[in-house]
């Protein structure tokens, strides 16, 4: 039993995938699906309906067998890599890329190598990855809409912060925070010297990001400040 027609053709995707074989839809609509193996020889056959009461889709017959040749396996592989999109593959990692944005590539090739037999490339992989990290944490564009909220709230719940950001109209100019923990912990226990350092960010947006850091009583770096700025600054 599946939920949907869609839920029901990813499940084939799946298990094609996975068993190396290729197949095609003999029929495909939200009432009914008629899904067969490729291979002239195989008998592999499956059809789904739409249930008469319930809004689910039930198997009306399923023929298990598969009879194919090493060839036929072959060009399965290669069906195989070209339908790894990375939408599918996303739905295949995104609980393991939630649990850990470290997930790296190479551990999503070896994952899915070891639990579903499906060999990938870095590439796709990396898309895979990507794209739920889009789906996940949404558009890096959007977030800058969040700033001045986050300022407001940086100085409303941390006494004695500063926290402001500039805007040229809707275009980011800088950023500036500093924690009041922070700037207290320099006037009460640092020396009374600052340095300022900056990196460079890359793409897709640039810019430089500062940072201004003392020296504490043991002679440890001491982060004071920190401030993002545009690229032309």
């Amino acid at each position: 039993m599946f939920s949907s027609a869609d839920a029901f053709k990813y499940s084939i995707w799946k298990y094609a995938v996975a068993h190396r074989f290729d197949y095609k839809l003999e029929r495909n609509c939200k009432q009914r699906i008629v899904m067969k193996f490729k291979a002239r020889r195989c008998d592999f056959y499956i059809c789904v309906r739409e249930h008469l009461k319930v809004d689910v889709m039930t198997v009306k017959e399923f023929r298990e067998e598969h009879k194919h040749s090493v060839g036929d396996e072959c060009q399965a592989g290669k069906w195989g890599r070209r339908r790894l999109r990375a939408k599918l593959l996303a739905s295949l990692i995104e609980e393991k890329i939630r649990l850990s944005f470290d997930y790296s590539p190479m551990e999503i090739m070896k994952d899915l190598k070891l639990e579903l037999g499906i060999m990938l490339s870095y590439i796709q992989s990396w898309r895979a990855r990507e794209y739920v990290r889009l789906l996940v944490m949404g558009k890096a564009a959007d977030q800058y809409k969040l700033l001045l909220w986050m300022c407001a709230a940086i100085v409303r719940v941390n006494p004695d912060s500063r926290a402001f950001v500039k805007l040229d109209g809707c275009k980011f100019k800088r950023m500036f925070v500093a924690f009041g923990a922070a700037l207290n912990g320099f006037i009460l226990g640092c020396r009374q010297m600052l340095f300022i350092d900056g990196t460079h960010l890359s793409r897709p947006y640039e810019g430089t990001m500062l940072a201004a850091v003392a020296l504490d009583a043991d002679n440890l770096i001491f982060d004071v400040a920190y401030a993002t700025v545009g690229g032309d600054q």
